[in-house]
């Protein structure tokens, strides 16, 4: 069975799911047409009695699968499931339901779709915007996004300093996997011009201004994607320092020194990827990598907008702040502030897309009833990083002349110890910004970063610029002519950066959290958002995700009904 990508739409390639469940109702009004015929017949009629068997579809060219469809009427039919009559037209489909003539036969599907009434409430992050648009694009019609801020967005924020855009949140789609929701969509939606993935890797300079050995710190990063990945219940960092241990008697006594502190510098750089201080991270994780960590031409408030078209401007409520959501009753009642205003609102589902941190902050009274004791134990269990990025600007960018377009920071174990009180000492790196080439972007993630949120531009300026100038014994570099940075641990409504399961949590912890109230088979208030991504938390295309999960989990249960 062979078909390009591009003939695969929103449902299979954009939403990016491997498997799809529904149920199936006879009475619902779905009609098969025979492409050379004027007549319709039940679809039942055509598909045999066991209209509701699953139809397996093993492999689908392009490394995509789709197995164990149950295709009715939870979906827009006349929307998605011409797929079908393509699926059917090579004769391959596997179905014992379907005659020679019929299995030959492409197929029309046809749904008398009825008008379904119901309002949703949740934030304007990619998992409410994804939600939103899976909903109205599924012929929910009363739906409206609730968003705190006057922008949209969440985490994704896009800042434009002279024309220059900086991410100032997500920065990369990581991955260009076909079952990447993210990269999908931006493909399909032209955001994405170069496909060059962004390297980790760099010089690494000494604290005496020597470089260390290319080819020496190429070596050691063979060694780490090699070595066996343990898991255990120690922390990250326990469980690195093991590896690093093991890796070391590798290389000569001399050369361990040196190996050491660019391995330091390498936890600084985990850091940025995981999220916080590495010794409150389990090394257990359900989490999968994709390789690849693209830029978005422009701006990922592109991804954003390029989302939000599809969804009316008019059902996006900006500065409506909500202040609780009381599930007790058949209806929600949402309580809203606006401006000075209380307003309420009535909707029969909710989904609520907080970030972690503003669950972790605000769960005794954003909801009436308190939640359940053992999503609370989920939630306190979980890591909401901390973390502030840095952007330094400079009329004349001295690191032109060398090409040092990423530049790593080697630390002794001494002075990686001194970075849980100062946070000069979590400075790992310095890399060129992609469409910013007279930026440098660095980061400080863990106990020191709210500190580094709240200190004055000029102060970072004086100590980045006295750390540059250490490291490459160069003491005319100038200071940087801007600072910016990022304030997501101070932001009222964020409280962090992305969600990691913590020292003591459980595999499960991401799981519960997306669990729907009261229950699942009568969910009323439900969960989205990365934190609720058991294997893509922390990322954009697992925010995504979770949203259409759970706009998935409303129209089934609306058309159940």
């Amino acid at each position: 069975m062979h078909f390009k990508y591009n003939d695969l739409e929103e449902k299979y390639g954009e939403y990016g799911h491997s498997q799809v469940y529904t149920q199936f109702n006879n009475s619902c009004g779905i009609f098969c047409q025979l492409l050379g015929s004027d007549k319709y017949y039940p679809c039942k009629d055509i598909f045999g009695s066991h209209f509701t068997s699953r139809i397996n579809y093993p492999t689908i060219t392009n490394h995509f699968w789709i197995k164990n469809f149950l295709y009715g009427c939870n979906y827009r039919l006349d929307e998605y499931m011409h797929h079908f009559g393509i699926l059917m037209s090579d004769g391959n489909c596997d179905s014992d339901h379907l005659g020679p003539e019929e299995k030959s036969t492409k197929l029309k599907i046809i749904e008398k779709k009825p008008k379904f009434r119901c309002f949703n409430h949740w934030c304007a992050g990619l998992a409410g915007l994804s939600a939103a648009e899976y909903l109205v694009k599924n012929g929910i019609e009363n739906v409206a996004v609730l968003e705190a801020k006057h922008t949209i967005g969440g985490r994704i924020y896009t800042r434009f300093v002279k024309g220059n855009p900086l991410e100032m949140g997500a920065q990369w789609i990581h991955g260009t996997e076909i079952v990447n929701n993210v990269f999908n969509f931006a493909v399909k939606n032209q955001l994405i011009n170069d496909e060059q993935c962004r390297t980790i890797q760099g010089p690494v300079l000494l604290p005496d201004g020597n470089l260390v050995d290319k080819y020496l710190v190429s070596q050691l990063f063979q060694e780490i994607k090699s070595v066996e990945k343990a898991e255990s219940n120690d922390s990250l960092e326990m469980e690195m320092e093991k590896e690093f241990k093991i890796i070391a008697e590798k290389f000569t006594l001399q050369d361990r020194g040196v190996l050491k502190k660019v391995f330091n510098s390498y936890k600084i750089q985990k850091m940025f990827t995981e999220g916080d201080e590495l010794n409150k991270i389990t090394s257990r994780s359900d989490y999968q990598t994709f390789p690849c960590d693209l830029d978005i031409t422009g701006g990922l408030n592109r991804l954003v907008d390029a989302i939000a078209f599809n969804v009316e401007e008019s059902r996006i409520l900006k500065n409506h702040q909500v202040l609780n959501i009381d599930y007790s009753k058949s209806n929600i009642l949402i309580k809203v502030k606006t401006g000075n205003e209380i307003k309420y609102f009535k909707a029969r589902f909710v989904i609520c897309t907080v970030s972690l941190g503003f669950l972790k902050e605000n769960f005794a009274n954003l909801f009436t009833p308190q939640l359940p004791e053992r999503k609370l134990t989920a939630i306190n269990r979980l890591v909401f990083g901390r973390g502030v990025k840095i952007f330094l600007f400079y009329n004349t960018p001295f690191w032109k002349k060398n090409n040092l377009l990423k530049l790593k920071i080697g630390l002794s174990n001494g002075d990686y110890a001194k970075g849980y009180k100062n946070w000069v000492y979590r400075v790992g790196f310095f890399e060129e910004v992609a469409d910013c080439p007279n930026v440098l972007l660095t980061s400080v993630f863990g106990d020191v970063a709210k500190e580094v949120e709240l200190m004055s531009d000029f102060e970072i300026n004086e100590k980045l610029t006295n750390l540059l100038r250490n490291y490459t014994s160069d003491y005319t570099l100038p200071k940087a002519d801007q600072i910016i940075k990022s304030k997501w641990i101070t932001d009222e409504f964020v409280l962090g950066t992305y969600s990691v399961p913590g020292i003591d949590s459980d595999r499960g912890d991401f799981d519960i959290i997306g669990e729907s109230l009261p229950d699942f088979n009568s969910p009323k208030l439900l969960f989205a958002g990365e934190a609720t991504s058991r294997t893509h938390h922390s990322t954009m295309h697992g925010a995504r995700e979770s949203g259409v999960r759970e706009a998935m989990r409303i129209v089934g249960q609306i058309r159940a009904n």
